[in-house]
């Protein structure tokens, strides 16, 4: 199913070798965060850290991601390349399983803050420049479609997994295992030599930055519509859904079947829009009903029903969202456009998450539903300004 996608019978053939060690890549490094990400905030809710810390934590981190993505992506993707970055990526992610390994004491939290937030810049940079570059047009939203399958296709066997694994060993002794597999997924990189950029120009100046926004003022608008959209992330269902069922591995089985379901629905958007039929406007409204739903009874199974609906909604808009992007960024300034969009996702996201803190103090759990307003708020901005399908056929 993931190596072949054909028009009618959707077989998915990558255009190059590159896309293919990439996604090897993709495997190993999705198992490792499959087994451990989705419970790391549990981990710190386990170790006695309040809900408002937590989302703090989480804010922060995503302050260091945004802060750090045009230095380091500058730096490292112009200076080293991108295969080589990836590489430095996965040993920052290593780091800093070693480091919250310790506890989550405030210097070793506050290390591992800096280390993710950085790694994740890191690696946002390099991988939306590889598949800007890198992405077929022939059969891009297959080929963008695929990498969001494998997310779900290993998310369906690791979370369990994890869970069940960290029920008998612990969370030290899972991070140890993630590890492992990190320093793993460098191998597939090591078979093709770096990805040549040298026709990429980095954009320095004021009047370069306004000439970059003219340029793409949709898709930046767009942007900030998708960092309030990511408020309602992954960190409140781990956190979210653990305090409704009140355990590891039952958090761990309600993650697997989510995964599943975003699967089939990301497997339906990328052929759609090989085929040119557009799922954009469906997921966006399927998404913000999805949430409306939480707002009428705020109770357990109400918040499962929910997210089960938006994880069946959200791919059909995503999909063809993510192609627009890669497709329209394609460039010789191809690494400022993504190094921007970085800067302004997080953003809007931290600005958001920082109003969510504060009122997780006063509301507690309710702060749940603080989130999902900045969801719809995100959505609504996204289909307003259009960047779907639609503009594929211009990019």
């Amino acid at each position: 199913m993931l190596s072949h996608f054909s028009s009618q019978h959707h077989s998915l053939h990558f255009a190059n070798v590159e896309m293919m060690e990439m996604f090897l890549f993709q495997v190993l490094k999705v198992t490792a965060f499959g087994l451990i990400n989705i419970f790391v905030p549990v981990y710190f809710l386990v170790h006695g850290i309040s809900l408002p810390v937590i989302l703090l934590i989480f804010t922060a981190q995503s302050a260091v991601h945004g802060t750090t993505a045009l230095l380091l992506g500058k730096i490292t993707l112009f200076n080293v390349g991108i295969k080589h970055t990836f590489i430095i990526t996965t040993f920052l992610y290593i780091a800093s399983f070693i480091v919250i390994k310790q506890g989550v004491a405030f210097n070793w939290t506050v290390l591992w803050v800096v280390l993710t937030g950085a790694a994740d810049a890191l690696y946002s940079c390099s991988y939306h420049s590889f598949l800007s570059l890198k992405v077929d047009d022939r059969s891009a939203g297959k080929e963008v479609a695929a990498m969001s399958i494998l997310a779900m296709l290993v998310g369906i066997l690791t979370p369990f997994g994890g869970a069940v694994l960290i029920t008998i060993f612990g969370f030290q002794r899972m991070f140890l295992v993630g590890s492992i597999i990190l320093a793993l997924s460098v191998v597939p990189l090591l078979f093709s030599r770096e990805i040549d950029i040298s026709e990429q120009t980095y954009l320095k100046g004021l009047s370069n930055i306004r000439q970059l926004w003219e340029s793409k003022k949709r898709i930046f608008i767009s942007t900030i519509g998708h960092g309030l959209d990511g408020t309602s992330s992954p960190l409140w269902d781990s956190l979210y859904i653990y305090k409704l069922l009140g355990g590891i591995k039952l958090l761990g089985g309600v993650t697997s079947v989510i995964s599943f379901i975003q699967m089939i629905s990301n497997y339906i958007g990328g052929s759609r829009i090989d085929r040119n039929k557009d799922g954009f406007n469906v997921g966006i409204s399927g998404s913000i009903f999805a949430r409306l739903f939480m707002f009428i009874a705020f109770h357990p199974y109400v918040a499962l029903m929910s997210e089960t609906l938006d994880s069946a909604t959200r791919p059909l808009f995503s999909t063809a969202y993510d192609t627009i992007f890669y497709k329209s960024l394609r460039s010789s300034n191809t690494i400022s456009y993504v190094a921007a969009h970085e800067v302004i996702w997080h953003t809007a996201h931290v600005c958001a998450m920082i109003i969510i803190v504060i009122m997780s103090y006063f509301v507690g759990w309710y702060a749940f539903l603080v989130a999902g307003v900045f969801m719809i708020a995100g959505k609504i901005i996204m289909r307003k300004q259009g960047v779907g399908l639609a503009e594929i056929a211009k990019a």
